[in-house]
């Protein structure tokens, strides 16, 4: 068992835990917004908000396209800019991930073996560590 598979695994049963007994088709913006704020109450910082939030989309997104469930993922996208507003979720990670993409090798995937793609990420992410020390 890898740590994304139990990262994702926690995930989903603390959502199942928090949310469980909702209808998926009774989340709306505000009742997303409530939960992020109890969860941020909890200890959940805004990267594992950030997260959280987006798992829920992602099962929204499923159950509309392979169960053909008459719901949109809109509710999410306003609660997280919500949230985003509230300073409950950062927008570290996705401008850590923007970086990265700035190298083009990075962005087009230009290497064939996973091994040295992540050992490309690792070369851009050490080239903008010390890039962000020699400020």
């Amino acid at each position: 068992e890898t740590a994304a598979s139990r990262a994702k695994a926690a995930t989903l049963t603390t959502l199942k835990r928090d949310m469980g007994k909702e209808k998926i088709g009774h989340l709306d913006r505000q009742k997303l917004i409530d939960y992020g704020k109890m969860r941020a109450d909890q200890g959940a910082g805004p990267v594992t908000l950030g997260i959280d939030i987006g798992v829920i989309k992602m099962i929204i997104t499923h159950a509309a396209a392979v169960h053909g469930l008459d719901i949109s993922p809109e509710p999410v996208d306003l609660a997280r800019v919500a949230l985003k507003r509230l300073g409950l979720i950062g927008n570290l990670v996705e401008r850590c991930f923007n970086k990265l993409k700035n190298a083009r090798r990075v962005a087009t995937r230009y290497d064939k073996t996973a091994e040295t793609f992540l050992g490309f990420i690792d070369i851009t992410s050490i080239r903008l560590w010390v890039r962000l020390l020699s400020t």
